[in-house]
C-alpha cells in the first residue's frame, strides 16, 4: 500500500497510508456523497481525534470514544450492521462519538443518539442513528461544575 496527501483544515497537507482510509459506504448523515475518511488523532494524550473526510477538506469531525466520558453509554450493534460492517469481534470494533465545541471545551457537548460504528480491521465504517433511546445529539461532554466551588 502506498501513501497519498490529503487536504485538512486542521493540520494542513498531510501524507497518510493508503491502508488507514476508512471507507463510509453510506457516507455519513448529511454528507452522504463523502465516504472516504481517516482518524487523525490529536496528540498522544488527548482523548480525541479527528474524523476527516479525504474527498473534502472541510468536513472533519472531532471525535472521541464516548465511553470515557459516559461509562455507561450502551447500544446494540444490529446483525445487519455486524454482516454490513464485516464485524466478527468485538475487538474489532471501535465507537466514536461526535464532540461539538463552541467556545470551551467546558460546554462541549457530544452526540450519542449517532455513534459511528468502525471496523478498523476492515476498514470500513457507518454512522448510525439509534432508535428507541433516551440518548441525544447533545449531551454534555463533561460533568456540569458543582455550585458553590
Amino acid at each position: 500500500m502506498g501513501t497519498m496527501v490529503v487536504e485538512t483544515v486542521v493540520f494542513g497537507k498531510i501524507e497518510v497510508e493508503e491502508d488507514k482510509v476508512i471507507h463510509f459506504s453510506h457516507g455519513i448523515p448529511g454528507f452522504e456523497e463523502s465516504q472516504q475518511f481517516i482518524l487523525l488523532p490529536i496528540g498522544d494524550d488527548i482523548p480525541f481525534s479527528y474524523l476527516q473526510c479525504i474527498d473534502n477538506e472541510q468536513l472533519s469531525l472531532l471525535v472521541t470514544e464516548p465511553f470515557g466520558f459516559h461509562p455507561s453509554y450502551e447500544f446494540t450493534i444490529t446483525d445487519s450492521l455486524k454482516a454490513e460492517l464485516h464485524i466478527e469481534a468485538e475487538d474489532q470494533v471501535v465507537i466514536l462519538a461526535v464532540v461539538t465545541v463552541q467556545d470551551n471545551l467546558a460546554d462541549a457537548t457530544i452526540n450519542l443518539l449517532a455513534p459511528i460504528v468502525i471496523n478498523h480491521k476492515r476498514a470500513v465504517g457507518r454512522q448510525i442513528i439509534l432508535h428507541d433511546t433516551q440518548y441525544m445529539t447533545k449531551h454534555r461532554l463533561l460533568p456540569e461544575p458543582a455550585q458553590g466551588e
